[in-house]
């Protein structure tokens, strides 16, 4: 027969710390404005084939990242619906192998959401001030450097929000194609 654990004390209730830590990029990794260019091109590509194609009312997008992906490491503001969280677009994920940067064999994950143009457009443009916010003040690189003295304070907002820049640039380093 089995002991029986008996659990003594008080049980006590504490809140949760609220939010997570600053956006940043990992350690020594950086997003270029070639990359965030090559995304943008994918994305009017995708515009281009789901304007012809009248199949279905919008469009299927589907993100390949370079690792498997947490959900709050997806790409948030990019690829978001009319205010909707951009997991309520989610129509298809899928796991995938393949060798990294480093040359290594990892796990990728493959997400696929339906969007209506006009949002692909607005991501189209969102893309594009990213990529003059990197190549004006960052010299066309963006390193994790540059994303913890933007937490510090030092940021320049006159092209694109800190936190929309923020969100982007932080979810374009984990993504790999459009």
């Amino acid at each position: 027969m089995n002991n029986i654990l008996q659990l003594k004390g008080q049980f006590q209730k504490r809140k949760a710390p609220s939010g997570f830590g600053p956006v940043n990029l990992p350690k020594g990794k950086s997003v270029s404005v070639e990359h965030v260019l090559k995304l943008k091109k994918q994305l009017q590509d995708i515009v281009l084939f789901w304007s012809k194609e009248k199949i279905i009312k919008g469009a299927l997008v589907s993100v390949h990242y370079r690792k498997v992906v947490a959900k709050s490491n997806r790409i948030q503001i990019l690829l978001s619906e009319n205010g909707k969280h951009p997991n309520k677009s989610i129509r298809g994920s899928k796991f995938s192998e393949g060798y990294n940067e480093e040359n290594k064999w990892v796990q990728k994950h493959i997400f696929t959401y339906f969007l209506s143009i006009s949002s692909i457009q607005k991501s189209v443009a969102l893309l594009e001030k990213c990529a003059v916010v990197i190549q004006n003040f960052y010299n066309g690189n963006i390193s994790n450097e540059d994303t913890e003295n933007i937490n510090s304070g030092i940021y320049n907002d006159s092209i694109m929000k800190k936190k929309s820049f923020f969100e982007n640039t932080c979810g374009l380093f984990l993504c790999r194609k459009i």
